[in-house]
């Protein structure tokens, strides 16, 4: 009986534990796309769109911005492939100047301040 109970007791606080790791990961989730698509700017009706993305790298921690920045580029990196954006980036370094490029890299991106990209409106 004190073995069921002491059961029923772990079951019920680790669906509570749940519950809230859920809440918290839906939260930190949506956080993330609100940041996202502000960083990216895609709700503006400018055909050239500025991705703050050292805005977006600097609310992670140290730890995570790598895999951050492997994510960036894949997003972007779909976006040319869906023929949604160009396939050419201008971006404004940290140190003021700025680069036309194709392919991002993990390193590039650590050194940009801002990415620029052309959205492909299609009629």
């Amino acid at each position: 009986m004190v073995k069921k109970f002491l059961q029923q007791l772990q079951a019920s606080i680790f669906v509570e534990i749940f519950k809230e790791f859920e809440y918290l990961h839906n939260f930190k989730l949506q956080s993330f796309r609100t940041t996202l698509n502000d960083c990216l700017n895609l709700g503006t009706d400018e055909l050239e769109k500025r991705f703050l993305v050292e805005n977006l790298i600097h609310q992670f921690p140290k730890k995570k911005r790598a895999q951050i920045k492997k994510l960036i580029i894949e997003l972007l990196d779909e976006l040319k492939k869906s023929k949604l954006i160009e396939s050419n980036f201008n971006i404004v370094l940290k140190k003021g100047s700025s680069r036309k490029v194709e392919k991002l890299t993990p390193l590039l991106i650590t050194q940009s301040k801002d990415i620029f990209f052309s959205e492909i409106i299609c009629s």
